[in-house]
């Protein structure tokens, strides 16, 4: 047998070790309850048989293909790009939603527990634009 998607295998035992470990841990806690126990087993068949079925794919010379085929597409390469893109804009319209809710918090009741909602979302917002102007950077020097 020869493994054409190395990557795909990988993954695709990851995903069974997973799916062994949800299942040895929701059977082996006492504690919960038949209902967590069933979610926790509906969880790891879907994960084992995520995996089973990447695991007969990375074997499969037809599937490898069509696999490399679909990643190296230029129009799911702009979809991915585009949506990155999209969601970083997002996540950081939040983070400045949450810093502004923070500091008007803060400023109207002056409790203490606004300041976490202030400092931890513009700390993120510091550490966002400073990756920022670090990429834009290296895009303007290395081209």
């Amino acid at each position: 047998m020869r493994i054409y998607n190395k990557k795909g295998l990988i993954w695709a035992v990851a995903w069974i070790l997973l799916s062994g470990w949800n299942l040895v841990h929701s059977l082996a806690d006492p504690a919960s309850s038949g209902l967590v126990q069933g979610k926790d087993l509906l969880l790891s068949l879907f994960m084992l048989a995520v995996g089973i079925t990447g695991f007969v794919r990375a074997f499969s010379r037809q599937a490898a293909l069509e696999d490399r085929i679909e990643e190296e597409d230029e129009r799911n390469q702009a979809l991915r790009l585009r949506a990155k893109g999209r969601t970083l804009d997002l996540l950081n319209a939040l983070l400045w939603v949450l810093f502004l809710a923070g500091g008007a918090g803060f400023v109207f009741t002056r409790e203490t527990g606004w300041l976490y909602l202030l400092v931890v979302p513009g700390v993120l917002l510091g550490l966002l634009a400073l990756v920022e102007c670090l990429v834009t950077l290296y895009y303007e020097f290395h081209g």
